[in-house]
């Protein structure tokens, strides 16, 4: 499978090194603008200057350079092409949760449970909570990752009651929150000797273990405002640092301000990347009908599809029984697309179990595959389909895309256009945006997404089965 490669930048993406003396930039930028290649260029150029300046006052100590992805397989995929950058320059590319759990020192003496959700608390312990369990979790999550652990009462101070539209809190529920949710899910952590993502962060937020001179965070609209506290708290005095983001594409129900988390946002240091040189113009039309109803804020860009490319083909919607989608599938892989020289990826919104029909199919029909869900090593092999998650993909991209199996009950939301439905077509519209050729979508009618109708009629084709 063929992971990201170098290309010549454009003239919008070479402003970025219009200053190259140390400091730390934020790229927003549009899906398929190039936002991960404009910033291992940043990487390149962050690279130069400290050889240069090390070379210049005789300091021989090794520049310390990192990459941070959210996701295993983001750092997977630029892995490669950071370290031929890179080159006699030893550059560590790594998601956050693994280089929080290789430098956080008391690791040996807890068990780790990544979230709240992955605790399996029992309910009774929420027994006095004034949400429900679900929503109990979400909002612990949300707490302890927005804020630090003595900022507690800013929460039931300051935040908005109608930050979700799942539920509101007032003062005094928020109040009731702390008390009877936050405080016994952190005597059960305890009381267990469990640690939380959170936990680390809060640790590296207070300590200062490392000292980042060049770095780059991706995705970073996916990370907590505490997870971008610690690792701004790991950079050098003197720091080439690149933070990129795009909360047109969040697909996690996190908030921060660049303020809150300690970045000074200046115009000399914040960029906007908004032309979209990955899809063709019939894709990116098709998705960006799909994000009309989503909220936007100042961190999100959608994307300028005035350059696409045109004469592509239109993205397909295929109506009908799971089999028929798939059958329609292999065909087009079959009579149109030529796997030595092009990648094909099965998205789906859950994936592991769900793929194995797929998979069967795949393999009857002689095509081989790779899985790329959460792997933290690139596959090798020269498979050109790749089966994954769609939250696994961000950052990606493919010469084809197929999403089968598409269901409303994959995806939480309740009604069109609450949160949980902005989620959903943020999470949708992404995948359709690895896309560099074409894209298929498929449902069965009985479970036809609500979304679906919120694409414009005339960015897709329709087909049906049987």
């Amino acid at each position: 499978m063929e992971s990201l490669r170098s290309v010549n930048l454009t003239p919008e993406q070479r402003k970025l090194a219009l200053n190259t003396k140390p400091m730390n930039r934020v790229i927003r930028g549009a899906a398929g603008s190039g936002k991960t290649t404009s910033a291992l260029f940043l990487l390149k150029v962050g690279l130069l200057h400290y050889k240069t300046m090390k070379r210049r006052i005789g300091d021989t100590t090794p520049i310390r350079a990192v990459v941070i992805t959210f996701n295993k397989t983001l750092k997977a995929y630029v892995e490669s092409l950071a370290q031929e950058i890179a080159d006699d320059v030893e550059v560590e590319v790594v998601h956050l949760a693994k280089y929080m759990m290789d430098n956080y020192p008391y690791l040996k003496d807890h068990s780790l449970r990544i979230t709240p959700v992955k605790m399996n608390i029992p309910a009774d312990v929420f027994e006095k909570s004034p949400l429900s369990y679900e929503h109990t979790l979400n909002e612990i999550e949300y707490i302890l990752g927005r804020y630090r652990h003595d900022e507690l009462e800013q929460y039931i101070e300051l935040e908005s009651p109608n930050r979700t539209d799942e539920y509101s809190t007032n003062r005094d529920m928020r109040r009731d929150f702390i008390e009877h949710a936050v405080k016994p899910y952190v005597d059960f952590k305890e009381s267990n000797n469990f640690v939380d993502l959170n936990d680390l962060a809060q640790y590296f937020i207070a300590n200062k273990v490392d000292s980042f001179e060049v770095l780059i965070a991706d995705e970073c609209q996916d990370f907590s405002a505490n997870d971008l506290r610690a690792i701004i708290n790991q950079l050098s005095e003197d720091s080439f640092g690149t933070f990129v983001i795009d909360t047109a594409q969040k697909i996690y129900k996190r908030t921060f301000t660049w303020k809150e988390v300690g970045l000074n946002i200046r115009p000399e240091n914040s960029f906007r990347l908004a032309t979209n040189y990955r899809n063709t113009k019939e894709i990116a039309h098709f998705a960006t009908s799909l994000l009309a109803s989503v909220k936007l804020d100042q961190d999100s860009t959608l994307p300028d599809n005035s350059d696409c490319e045109a004469g592509g083909d239109l993205p397909t919607i295929f109506q009908g029984k799971f089999r028929d989608q798939l059958g329609f599938a292999v065909r087009y892989i079959k009579e149109n697309i030529d796997l030595k020289k092009e990648t094909v990826a099965f998205l789906h919104r859950k994936g592991y179990g769900y793929f194995n029909f797929l998979r069967d199919e795949l393999r009857r029909e002689g095509l081989s595959f790779c899985e790329i869900t959460s792997q933290s090593s690139w596959p090798e092999g020269t498979e050109n389909i790749a089966l994954s998650t769609l939250h696994s993909v961000k950052g990606l991209e493919f010469d084809h895309v197929f999403m089968l199996g598409l269901e409303d009950e994959h995806f939480s939301y309740l009604n069109h256009g609450d949160d949980g439905y902005q989620e959903a077509c943020r999470l949708v519209a992404m995948g359709i945006t690895r896309a560099k050729q074409t894209v298929m979508l498929g449902y069965k009618l009985e479970t036809k997404p609500l979304f679906i109708d919120d694409f414009s009629s005339d960015t897709y084709h329709l087909e049906r089965g049987e």
